[in-house]
């Protein structure tokens, strides 16, 4: 499993016990997470395909970009 899906998880039950006891603010968390959990993923994911191409032209081994 990897940090993202984990954290993801951990994320959404701390939105669900914030929503719980703070019902006013809580319903904006639901709102406002995805969205910067969005633009989190997508730049973790630009810095992955970085880090891939840095190791495939360092080493020089193709076959470490597929996936």
């Amino acid at each position: 499993m990897n940090l993202t899906s984990n954290s993801g998880i951990l994320m959404n039950i701390a939105i669900m016990i914030i929503a719980i006891i703070f019902p006013f603010y809580g319903h904006w968390l639901f709102v406002i997470v995805p969205v910067f959990n969005f633009l989190f993923r997508m730049v973790n994911d630009r810095n992955q395909e970085e880090e891939v191409y840095a190791a495939t032209r360092s080493i020089g081994v193709p076959y470490l970009k597929e996936g």
